[in-house]
């Protein structure tokens, strides 16, 4: 039977309480990551146009907020030590391990590649030589800011303390 959530299957069988509210908080963790992450690739792209991971576009030195709060987002969706995630998948994966080694390896597989994959758009969006002039995208005389405004500075800011205390709790 397939199983959708975070639950592992001794915990579905069980159907305990905690079980359903383990799968809350995670389902809560994961959607403010989400769209942190969402929101700064919307706020990078409404400033310079479609972006491919194809080749890489060296936005970190005009954008640098954007850079920070991407590696932060990124980091705290694959699960790394002191994100809000890092817990709740280490608590799956333990539970995991006894009921299905192979179960275990397989999540281990899959939040391995979601991090490769988070790491590496950030990478390919932020780092490498860039093509804009610092500061601005412009042409044909028109200069537009790529700064953060004070409005999506806040957004962000308040995004990221909820995941630096929802680590730290």
């Amino acid at each position: 039977e397939l199983q959708l959530g975070y639950s592992t299957p001794a915990c579905a069988a069980n159907g305990s309480r905690d079980c359903a509210r383990f799968d809350e908080d995670m389902s809560a963790i994961d959607s403010v990551a989400e769209l942190g992450l969402i929101l700064v690739y919307a706020l990078t792209e409404s400033r310079v146009g479609m972006l491919s991971l194809k080749h890489h576009h060296g936005l970190q030195q005009h954008m640098p907020l954007m850079a920070r709060a991407s590696l932060l987002l990124s980091l705290s969706l694959a699960a790394s030590p002191g994100s809000m995630d890092f817990i709740g998948v280490e608590m799956l994966l333990s539970g995991e391990v006894t009921h299905s080694p192979t179960g275990a390896l397989l999540m281990a597989a899959v939040l391995s590649a979601v991090a490769f994959a988070l790491m590496r758009a950030h990478f390919r969006v932020f780092f490498g030589p860039s093509e804009l002039k610092r500061g601005s995208l412009g042409g044909a005389g028109v200069t537009l800011s790529v700064e953060a405004l004070p409005r999506e500075r806040s957004a962000l800011t308040v995004l990221l303390i909820a995941l630096l205390i929802g680590g730290l709790a």
